[in-house]
């Protein structure tokens, strides 16, 4: 067993694992049809072509027109067509009374009549397309697909066969594969085997599978067998479906068929299996491939680590990359991608950059994406410092930067409120002819909104629209939030009536911020139903929303409500924070509750919550207020044991407590 097989199976649950041709069965619902043709071969015939279908299968009226033989008017009317198209070109039928009166069965001869020029004949079947007059029937059909495909004119082959499969002139696939059959047979084209590939291929990207296996099904019937692209194509489909069993069947079918898979095939099949769990069976599938001598490339195998990494397991993902090496495998820079993403996501920036040297000292070059995960991490961790410095890295090393590049160092300058350094890296990205986005956009709003300079964020959203971007519901809970946070509650509100016009639904965020509002004009009630409303519309409130409420019943003496929001917030499983208790801690000592206060103050420690400098002044405001100094002192050595710097509040507190005891004593 290989070293992957066993990471996988350490992984799962262990199963009793069978070959794999007998571990998967094909959904016998689905056993019919298959597409491709560019290299599609033939094997040799179960029966012959005679036999495969019944002649009551076909239209009356075409079936007869197909076996009688051309009358002379028949042949005079068609080759006067075919001449006059030839000499004057299409434009010259317009207003033709004979081409008007032309049978289906006519348009065919006048096709092959113009099979030397394809292009005319094309054109001919186009022209009549367009013509109210007449209606294309599939065997017209057929023979212009297979005229185009005998010399070699794929595009448009594509195009008629996707029309008369999956779009405006659809027919039955049954009927479709049958009048292939009877055009190739009848016309001596020898393309049945590349047609019917076309039409497997063009019914896997219609996502239309059981049509595309039918299709395989029928070629094998006939002694045809897909080339490796239409299986490819007709794989992708079933992953898509989340079909990862069928498409395994499906692939050890081909292999009984001796259609050589490639590179492609397995990864298909690797990412398949793990996208719907089975990291075992695709780890099994990969040995099993490499045990009839077939080589399974990097892509099959990274499928495994981004498993692993999408599920937080960085532990598995770098056991899978380590059996990289045990199967004479070289990682590439998607493989070390998807682990560098996954600690970044988790913050361990260390072991990012640990990551990052190893991969450059394995002769793997990050590529932009990786710099700009790293510069997207340790600007969230607020380290610019590191940011700019992979930024500069991105630029020695002969990389583009992206737009998203910029966009993550835009964020994290706007999250430090450096708002004249995004001008500057803003200028830089326009410079390179780097446009910003939506994303871009809706950073530099919201980073203005946080600082408060409304009137910048509304020349950026009017300048977003006007670059044809529209807001959206990130956009308005932004500029909602800077006019709440700068008294302009009212705008605030107006900005939510025109979202609620463009048809945009809100959101906890939205709803919060209203319940923000509510709570700084007096109004709890209002926030207090907004919170039930929330509720209703099976919007999950979060601690957020459960803090906002919190310091505003606080804020408007409302203490024991407050604190009944903090049982109800406790029982919705959020954890009150230092937030939580700091604006309880301010409530209970505006209303000269400090007995409570302090219990509160006591119950954070116990719960392991370090007071902020905001929690500490309060305490110390209050104890002064009550002539208590000598322990407001004692918690004042105590912040600055902790390395809080008091400020001017802190300060004036003390000041006034040892001010009114001078005055009493």
């Amino acid at each position: 067993m290989s070293k992957i097989e066993k990471v996988a199976s350490a992984t799962q649950t262990s199963l009793k694992l069978r070959p794999l041709s007998a571990l998967f069965s094909v959904d016998s619902s689905l056993k019919e049809d298959a597409p491709a043709f560019a290299t599609a071969t033939s094997i040799k015939p179960r029966m012959p072509l005679s036999d495969c279908f019944s002649d009551d299968l076909w239209p009356k009226e075409d079936a007869a027109t197909w076996d009688s033989p051309p009358r002379s008017e028949t042949e005079d009317i068609t080759q006067q067509i075919a001449k006059l198209v030839r000499k004057l070109g299409i434009q010259s039928l317009e207003g033709n009374r004979v081409a008007s009166k032309l049978t289906p069965s006519q348009v065919t001869t006048v096709l092959l009549r113009l099979k030397s020029k394809a292009e005319l004949s094309l054109l001919f079947f186009k022209w009549l397309k367009m013509q109210q007059w007449f209606s294309h029937t599939t065997y017209t059909y057929c023979t212009m697909i297979s005229i185009l495909m005998e010399t070699k004119i794929y595009r448009p082959a594509e195009e008629l066969v996707k029309d008369v499969a999956v779009d405006g002139a659809r027919d039955s696939l049954s009927n479709i594969v049958e009048t292939l059959v009877k055009v190739c047979s009848e016309r001596k084209f020898k393309t049945l085997c590349e047609v019917l590939d076309l039409l497997l291929r063009t019914y896997a990207n219609a996502g239309m599978i059981e049509e595309a296996h039918e299709t395989f099904q029928r070629m094998k019937v006939l002694g045809l067998k897909p080339n490796c692209r239409s299986c490819n194509k007709f794989l992708v489909a079933l992953r898509k479906a989340n079909k990862a069993e069928f498409a395994l069947g499906f692939f050890l079918e081909t292999l009984e068929l001796e259609i050589d898979p490639n590179e492609y095939s397995f990864s298909i099949i690797s990412d398949a299996l793990c996208r719907k769990g089975k990291v075992e069976e695709a780890a099994k599938f990969l040995s099993e491939m490499k045990g009839r001598g077939f080589e399974p490339n990097v892509y099959a195998y990274n499928a495994l680590i981004e498993w692993y990494t999408n599920r937080g397991d960085v532990t598995g993902a770098f056991c899978v990359l380590e059996g990289f090496w045990a199967e004479g495998i070289l990682p590439n820079v998607s493989s070390y991608t998807f682990l560098i993403k996954e600690l970044c996501n988790l913050g361990n920036l260390d072991e990012a950059e640990r990551v990052l040297k190893e991969m450059q000292e394995k002769g793997v070059d990050p590529d932009v994406v990786v710099y700009t995960l790293l510069i997207s991490a340790h600007g969230k961790a607020g380290d610019m410092r590191k940011a700019f410095a992979l930024y500069d890295k991105i630029l020695t090393t002969g990389l583009v930067p992206t737009v998203f590049t910029y966009s993550v160092l835009i964020n994290g300058l706007c999250k430090l409120g450096q708002m004249d350094a995004v001008k500057m890296i803003l200028h830089e990205m326009q410079s390179k002819g780097i446009n910003p986005n939506e994303v871009t956009y809706n950073t530099l709003i919201d980073g203005h909104c946080k600082k408060g300079m409304m009137e910048e964020a509304f020349k950026l959203q009017e300048e977003m629209v006007k670059k044809g971007f529209s807001p959206n519901i990130f956009t308005y809970n932004s500029m909602m939030d800077g006019l709440c946070k700068t008294g302009r509650s009212k705008e605030a509100k107006s900005i939510f009536n025109t979202m609620l016009k463009k048809g945009l639904c809100s959101d906890t965020v939205t709803l919060t911020i209203l319940i923000d509002i509510y709570c700084k004009e007096g109004d709890v009630e209002k926030a207090r139903k907004i919170l039930s409303q929330m509720l209703q519309m099976a919007l999950a409130p979060n601690d957020v929303t459960y803090n906002t409420l919190i310091y505003g019943y606080c804020k408007n003496g409302l203490v024991e409500e407050a604190l009944k929001l903090k049982d109800e917030m406790a029982e919705k499983g959020f954890i009150p924070d230092v937030f939580t208790y700091t604006s309880l801690i301010h409530g209970f000592n505006s209303v000269d509750k400090l007995d409570k206060a302090n219990e509160l103050f006591e119950e954070m420690g116990e719960r392991g919550l370090v007071p902020n400098i905001v929690t500490y002044t309060a305490m110390i405001s209050s104890l002064s207020k009550h002539g208590k100094v000598q322990e407001g002192l004692k918690l004042y050595d105590e912040m600055v044991e902790r390395g809080i710097i008091p400020d001017d509040h802190t300060y004036n507190a003390l000041i006034g407590g040892l001010y009114r005891s001078e005055i009493a004593q």
